[in-house]
């Protein structure tokens, strides 16, 4: 955003497009040799984030949208269903449950919640020990951390809705948020895929027990939350 060097650093499937085309960022891979004073960039990779801040002398909003692991995870296999089956869009929509579930269970898709508990665990000497601490308003889901070069807004994909107002509280400046209709898996080619699995899935004992041991999940979803998320797919 225009004035506020800001960096969205996420896990994917987690709303980071949306706000990077509401802030007027780009996506950014590899280390630069240089950055500008004043930049917008969404990065995945944790040497990037360490890259900027060692690179830039600034103060920097940084932005970390989360997920319920379960929700992200179906997400994150539905968008990359092309590289998974290799077929014509005719033939992957008429896969049977069956198959797509065992293609979604396969570990190199980073379907269980221990990719996410890595990747956070590896962000926390960069987000600090608070990003893990508890303080989260689970009324009013956002929360604010503010470190030496650092002000960290952490918001939830489930809260969407409220982003605008918790963008407007962090920049000082009304956002104005891009359609999400296009960007959410249920409208897309494979929109009726999606909702059934979406209805058929179900997580393994272990799975649920998995979730509920995390620190991330037990930081910034309410037991209740945790409940509901994990009974809508047992």
């Amino acid at each position: 955003m225009k004035n506020f060097p800001t960096l969205i650093f996420q896990f994917g499937k987690v709303g980071s497009t949306l706000l990077t085309k509401a802030l007027g960022g780009h996506y950014l891979i590899d280390p630069r040799d240089k950055y500008s004073d004043n930049f917008c960039i969404q990065a995945h990779s944790h040497n990037l984030v360490r890259d900027i801040l060692e690179k830039t002398n600034v103060r920097i909003k940084m932005i970390v949208p989360i997920r319920f692991p379960i929700h992200r995870n179906i997400s994150a296999f539905f968008e990359g269903i092309h590289k998974h089956f290799e077929l014509p869009k005719g033939d992957i929509l008429n896969l049977s449950h069956n198959v797509l579930e065992e293609k979604f269970r396969c570990g190199e898709l980073d379907t269980s919640i221990s990719w996410i508990n890595q990747w956070v665990d590896s962000a926390i000497d960069i987000l600090s020990d608070a990003f893990l601490l508890g303080g989260f308003d689970f009324q009013n889901p956002h929360r604010i951390i503010t470190l030496n070069r650092l002000d960290i807004l952490v918001i939830r994909m489930e809260d969407v809705e409220k982003w605008p107002e918790y963008l407007k509280m962090f920049f000082g400046a009304k956002i104005e948020m891009p359609k999400i209709h296009n960007m959410i898996g249920t409208q897309r080619w494979y929109g009726g895929l999606y909702k059934r699995f979406l209805n058929q899935y179900k997580i393994s004992s272990e799975e649920a027990s998995s979730i509920r041991q995390s620190k991330y999940v037990a930081t910034y979803y309410s037991d209740e939350e945790i409940g509901k998320y994990i009974g809508d797919f047992s």
